[in-house]
């Protein structure tokens, strides 16, 4: 069997299990990280089968699963893995009577608490492109990001010190002005979530000479995006800084070391070349 194929049985049980919420969720727990992105491809196959009364529950139960996808890009073209999780959401959320559409919108906004969850659930059923139709009332979105945006601007710092995609959760929820002079988040400058927001600006470019076979690797951060949330270069550098003595002598991720020193690369004045 390939490395990263998921064996029939686990494929076959979480679709078994797919309208108990209970056994579901269990059943995804059973599939080890490395066969999930496989098993849930093939478990897109069949999801029309799955009953309109447990749409909500399952739904909710695959967004559950973001967090246990890796932030790491899987290689040169990389469409993000948690796209397997997000596409069965979508189809689910399709069969939804429009008449219903609202109200199991809601339950499943409710039925997350990751601020990250709801906004690539928002991003699912609400404004499309041109091509797709939205699921949702466009005055529900509006009410749901409301809400979002609120619960992220007071949420505390232990509820988004380990939050998938952070700081790409907050440009997009909030508007943020790099120059306020304040962070758009109350906790932003507490360590833990300063180091969530570096970690999450953290992209790893891959680039490969003409010719050549050997990949290199350069870290950028989303300088821009970092500056803006906590409302200046100023505001961003002394909250680094801070962070930075509060981890004197503690374990530190890879990934945070390595934003950390990206950072320290963009504040003396380096960027990428630009192509």
């Amino acid at each position: 069997m390939p490395s990263g194929t998921a064996p029939s049985s686990q494929v076959y049980a979480i679709v078994s299990a797919a309208e108990d919420e209970q056994e579901f969720t269990e059943a995804l727990a059973a599939v080890p990280d490395d066969y999930l992105e496989d098993a849930l491809d093939r478990f897109l196959a069949h999801v029309d089968g799955i009953d309109i009364s447990a749409i909500p529950k399952t739904a909710i139960a695959l967004l559950k699963l973001l967090p246990r996808f890796s932030e790491e890009p899987a290689g040169m073209i990389d469409v993000g893995r948690d796209y397997t999780a997000l596409r069965p959401v979508r189809k689910l959320m399709q069969r939804v009577n429009p008449e219903n559409a609202d109200l199991v919108a809601r339950t499943v906004y409710n039925g997350v608490e990751s601020p990250y969850a709801r906004l690539r659930f928002l991003t699912l059923v609400g404004t499309r492109r041109e091509t797709e139709e939205r699921i949702i009332s466009p005055e529900l979105e509006e009410a749901l990001r409301d809400h979002l945006r609120e619960n992220l601007k007071s949420a505390p710092a232990d509820r988004l010190s380990s939050e998938r995609e952070l700081l790409l959760t907050v440009v997009q929820a909030i508007d943020c002005n790099a120059e306020s002079g304040v962070p758009v988040i109350e906790s932003a400058t507490v360590p833990a979530v300063t180091a969530r927001l570096l970690e999450t600006s953290l992209s790893p470019s891959r680039t490969k000479t003409l010719g050549s076979v050997v990949v290199s690797f350069e870290d950028r951060i989303a300088w821009e995006a970092l500056v803006s949330v906590f409302g200046g270069e100023d505001q961003l550098t002394s909250a680094v800084e801070r962070l930075k003595e509060h981890i004197v002598d503690r374990p530190v991720s890879k990934r945070l070391q390595r934003a950390i020193s990206a950072f320290d690369q963009y504040a003396a004045g380096w960027r990428p070349e630009q192509f």
